[in-house]
């Protein structure tokens, strides 16, 4: 299942840049969190209820960078109300957005990650 997928620390740190939260539980960290941190990548583990102990160290998810899931991107056009269709064309994917003004925006990558985090980035600088 690819929606589990999360980003590398390339797109994280554009996306970071380019303004993105994640729309819940901004403030905390959740179990099935991932991050990077001093050059390793983790994910929280831990109780999925929300009430769970966090099986990491806390300096991870206080000094690391969250690495989004393409399931939070595509959570992230879902709520800002953006209709997008995802296509692979044989060499990479790309996605095209709709707006609420029926404007397209493109964005593409050799992996889906990266074709989420371009759209994403292109929405958020716009």
């Amino acid at each position: 299942m690819f929606f589990l997928l999360y980003l590398d620390k390339n797109c994280a740190e554009r996306l970071k840049r380019a303004g993105y939260k994640r729309l819940y539980r901004t403030d905390e960290p959740t179990p099935y969190d991932y991050y990077e941190f001093e050059g390793n990548e983790w994910s929280l583990g831990g109780q999925l209820t929300g009430e769970g102990t966090i099986l990491a160290p806390s300096e991870v998810y206080e000094r690391g960078l969250l690495l989004p899931t393409i399931s939070d991107l595509m959570n992230w056009l879902v709520h800002h109300d953006y209709r997008f269709v995802i296509n692979y064309n044989g060499n990479g994917y790309r996605v095209i957005v709709t707006d609420e003004n029926e404007e397209e925006i493109k964005g593409k990558g050799g992996t889906l990650p990266y074709a989420l985090t371009s759209i994403v980035e292109k929405l958020l600088l716009r």
